[in-house]
């Protein structure tokens, strides 16, 4: 999701009621960015970089609406130092090009070894 983006698309109107009107039509809340590259992107897990392999671009339903999200996939380094009390802790930053803006989400996910 993109701040610059998400502005736009309120702009002019009454954010309740855009929001309400893509829920009725089952319009897409277009506030992606439009690509996602690898260089764009920094991947750790416990605090260690990890390869990006693939990135999708999907249609995903959140809210009540459609808006478009994406799946990366990574490889899980191999000097991985253990997690956290059974949990690995996923770290994603986002450098867009496209809009300059920065982002970044972390996760925990429970270990399965």
């Amino acid at each position: 999701m993109s701040l610059s983006k998400a502005l736009t698309y309120q702009s002019g109107s009454n954010k309740a009621d855009k929001e309400a009107k893509a829920k009725q039509t089952g319009e897409i809340m277009d506030i992606a960015l439009e690509s996602i590259s690898k260089e764009e992107l920094v991947v750790s897990i416990n605090g260690v970089k990890s390869n990006v392999v693939g990135i999708h671009k999907i249609t995903e339903y959140a809210r009540g609406a459609y808006m478009y999200g994406y799946i990366i996939q990574v490889i899980k380094p191999e000097n991985d130092p253990g997690g956290y009390d059974r949990f690995d802790k996923i770290s994603v930053e986002l450098h867009s090009k496209e809009t300059g803006e920065s982002g970044m989400s972390e996760c925990f996910v429970k270990r399965t070894d």
